[in-house]
Formats: structure tokens, C-alpha cells, sequence
């Protein structure tokens, strides 16, 4: 249940947009695409409260940090969102064919890494397919809110393609009206978790090189507390920092400066360059 007393408050159009989502999941039987961020966790808990029947499905195929994975199952319990993790293994074509029906494997990826986000997705979304089937549900919908489809999104494409719907984008509910429906809602906004594909700037995409990456982040966040957004990209052996203003003056510490070298090496990295980002 919705909780009857709501801390904040919206607008009469957002509140008519708001009305209006949870008429669409009225008497249906629904299945979210969920990563536990923003726009996922708000549709899945429209749904689990709207719906008839709903099941927000995770897919772990290793491009998400482990912490983001165990994120979006902490936050589907504390809203009593029907949670599912599916693993996908993209090194491992047998172990799909065998556990999720699917043939897939890292090389469409590694061959077309421009459009690894399509691939990415459109596997994605035929695993969640399978799911649509073995169930019997009425619909497979994701968190696509109307601000993404000004956005080069790869992934928009092939969820269209497996006619996964996006009622957030349907009912014109831009990134900001989202964030106000969750602070409406009394709802956390998840801090965002990108793919770490995305990082690897030189194919091939490796395990090794996803881990390498994962380590190198999680290193930097706990030595200079970064609280603003960051990343850590690969160009062959090269470590591309990118940082804003605000965590690019801890840098000015030789001491850190020196730690990073160090531990970058251990990693395996030869250099490691920093790029200001304006965020």
C-alpha cells in the first residue's frame, strides 16, 4: 500500500501524469526490467501496488558492480517489490543455452563495441521474454522515462524491438518528474550505477579487464571520498581518470598522487591519466 500520509507534495499535472501510471498497470499482470535504480524502482512500485500480479526481474550478466546487484534487491524488499535475479553469463555460451534458453556470448560485443549497448540490451531483453512466457504475463515493462529519448540510448531501440513498453516515456514523465514522484512517494533516490562495460574503451571486453575496473573505482572512492561522478576507463593498459572540479583538488596531495600510481601499477595499468569532467 501507498503510504497515507505523503511528506511531500506535486503539481496538479504531475499528479494527473502520476494517476495516470497507475491506471496502466490497473488488473494487469506485469513484469518490470529493473535495475534498482531511479526510474525502474519507481515503475516497480506503481506496479506492485497498481498491478495484479507483478515481478521485477534483475539480469546480472556482470557488467554491473556486485554492489550495485545487491542494491536493487535491498531496495525491492524494503518496498515489497516481487524481486528475481537472473545470471548471465557471457563467457560461458553453454552455461545460457542450458540455464536461460538463450544463445549469447561476448563476441556480437567485442566485434561492434560501438554498439555494445544494443547487444547488451536486446540480450536483456529476450532473457526477461522468457520469463513473460513461463509465467503468462500480459506485459514486460522498463523504467525508460521521456528525458531518455532526447539521449543516444542504443538500448531504447532494442527493448522496442522486443515490444517491452516504457509508460514513463509514454505518459511524457521526464528524469525530474520522476525524482519528484519518489520524494512524493517518501521513496530514496538510489545514487546512479553504470554499466562497466562502458569502461573498457579497447576491445576485448575480459572479465579480468571488468574486475581490473571495478577494483580501480571502489580504490579511488574510499582514498579520496568521492562523493561527485567519476570514472575509471581503459584505453589498452592506460587508466583514464574522469573527475570533477570538486574531487580534482584532492589530487593536489603528492601523497595520494603516489598511492594512486602504486596501486594503478599493481592493477596492471602502465599510466594513468586524469580528465576534468564538468558535471
Amino acid at each position: 500500500m501507498e503510504n497515507n500520509i505523503l511528506k511531500n507534495t506535486i503539481d496538479d499535472e504531475l499528479k494527473k501524469k502520476y494517476n495516470l501510471l497507475k491506471e496502466y498497470f490497473k488488473d494487469k499482470t506485469v513484469i518490470i526490467s529493473y535495475s534498482g535504480g531511479a526510474d525502474s524502482l519507481l515503475v516497480a512500485k506503481i506496479a506492485s501496488n497498481a498491478a495484479k500480479e507483478h515481478l521485477a526481474i534483475t539480469i546480472d550478466n556482470g557488467f554491473f558492480t556486485k554492489q550495485a546487484i545487491i542494491n536493487s534487491k535491498i531496495r525491492a524488499k524494503k518496498y515489497n517489490i516481487n524481486h528475481k535475479i537472473i545470471n548471465i553469463d557471457y563467457f560461458n555460451s553453454e552455461f545460457n543455452n542450458k540455464n536461460n534458453n538463450i544463445d549469447i556470448n561476448i563476441e556480437n560485443i567485442n566485434n561492434d563495441l560501438k554498439n555494445r549497448c544494443y547487444y547488451c540490451k536486446k540480450d536483456i531483453a529476450l532473457t526477461i521474454k522468457g520469463q513473460l512466457k513461463k509465467y503468462d504475463y500480459d506485459m514486460i515493462v522498463d523504467g525508460t522515462n521521456y528525458s531518455d529519448l532526447f539521449e543516444d540510448r542504443p538500448g531504447i531501440k532494442a527493448y522496442k524491438e522486443q515490444n517491452i513498453k516504457s509508460p514513463l516515456a509514454e505518459l511524457h514523465i521526464t528524469k525530474k518528474e520522476v525524482f519528484k514522484l519518489l520524494d512524493y512517494l517518501d521513496m530514496e533516490l538510489p545514487k546512479k550505477d553504470s554499466c562497466l562495460a562502458t569502461r573498457i574503451l579497447t576491445p576485448p571486453i575480459t572479465t579480468d579487464k571488468l574486475k581490473t575496473v571495478e577494483m580501480a573505482e571502489n580504490y579511488l572512492v574510499n582514498l579520496l571520498n568521492i562523493k561527485e561522478y567519476f570514472r575509471v576507463r581503459t584505453y589498452y593498459d592506460i587508466a583514464i581518470v574522469e573527475i570533477t572540479e570538486k574531487d580534482y583538488c584532492k589530487l593536489n596531495d603528492i601523497k595520494n598522487i603516489k598511492q594512486i600510481n602504486n596501486e594503478f601499477k599493481k592493477l596492471g595499468f602502465t599510466k594513468c591519466c586524469f580528465e576534468l569532467i564538468e558535471k
